[in-house]
Parts: C-alpha cells; structure tokens; sequence
C-alpha cells in the first residue's frame, strides 16, 4: 500500500489477465472509506486485510465503500466485507446482481445482427458482469443520500454505462478507469438498467 497523500492510500491488486492493468482501491484512512472495492477473489481481500493491519486498522474499521462503476474488479469484494460496511453508489448497481441483468443481455443478444462468434464474445463480456451480491446483507446509499460535504459525485458514461467521478475535499479526483492508459471504452456494449424496460 502507498500513502499517495497525508492519509490516502492506494492499494493495487494485480489482475493477472494479460494486458489488463491492475485495479487500485483507495483508503482515505481518517474517515473508513474505501473507494472501489476491489476484484472479487479471496486473495485480494486477503491482501486488503494485510494493507489494512500496516496502517492500525482492521477492515472494522472500514465505514463505507464508494464505487466509482459496476465493473467485478471495482465492486466484486462487496461479498467479502463485513454487513456493517456500506455501500455508496448509484442506486442502478443492483440492476447488475439480479436476475434482470442476465434477462436483458439474454435479449440484447438474440437483437442484435452480428455473426454468432460476435455474439458468443459480447454475450460472455456482459455476462462476466453478473456478481450477485446479497443486497440484504449491505445498506446501499444513492451518491445524494451520502451526507459527507466534503465529497461531490459527477456522473457520467465513459468506460461503463455509469461512471462516478469522485471529487474529495475539493482536490483529489478519483476515476475509477476513465484516466488510466491500455483501458478501453466499452459502454457501447454495456448493459444499463434503462435498456431492460
């Protein structure tokens, strides 16, 4: 983990999957926050648990995540934490852990015109998406529902079809993966709660 200012700390997780760059959560220590929560495989929770024991704290200590975008490496580790973490996002992130979001890449795909190979490809892209996460378990708390002052919520469509950026203190920006290079644009193939109507 790597103190990137006075109390902000990023922690990389490596994603081991050819050139996908790895994905980072930040920890603003003070206040229990980690934005993103990082890729759903236990190692990965393992090594936050160890990032968070070299800075005094324990993943207790953790008061909410916000996420920056419904993606697996930026929400998958939901599952892992513990129930009195919540979760701050746009309100639509459930749409992506239900059985609607399965129904409707089932329809896009049987609609769209492209040779099978093509929709064999897309489909298993969209699907990867899927992670349910048991919405019971994690309060969920729409980005104007969260009352910190010190953070401001832009979002937009860029690398999914909802991205958050993340303003804090009036000078840190987090992105999720809208500014990183070898990161590609795929919202044209997304899959939003608006396409299932």
């Amino acid at each position: 983990m790597e103190e990137i200012f006075r109390g902000i700390y990023r922690i990389t997780y490596k994603l081991n999957q050819g050139d996908v760059p790895d994905v980072n959560s930040y920890l603003i220590k003070d206040l229990g926050i980690l934005i993103d929560g990082g890729p759903q495989y236990p190692e990965a929770y393992q090594k936050l648990l160890r990032e968070l024991i070299s800075v005094n704290m324990t993943i207790e200590d953790i008061n909410y995540v916000i996420l920056t975008h419904h993606h697996l490496d930026h929400m998958g580790m939901i599952n892992f934490l513990p129930s009195s973490v919540n979760v701050v996002a746009d309100k639509s992130v459930k749409f992506y852990s239900q059985k609607e979001y399965k129904n409707s890449v089932n329809d896009f795909i049987r609609q769209i015109r492209v040779p099978y190979e093509y929709k064999s490809s897309i489909s298993d892209i969209l699907m990867d998406e899927f992670l349910p996460i048991d919405w019971e378990k994690h309060k969920l708390i729409s980005y104007s529902e969260f009352n910190q002052s010190n953070f401001k919520f832009i979002v937009s469509k860029g690398h999914s079809s909802l991205d958050t950026i993340i303003l804090f203190n009036e000078k840190f920006i987090f992105t999720g993966d809208i500014l990183i290079p070898k990161i590609f644009f795929n919202c044209l193939i997304d899959i939003s709660p608006e396409d299932s109507k």
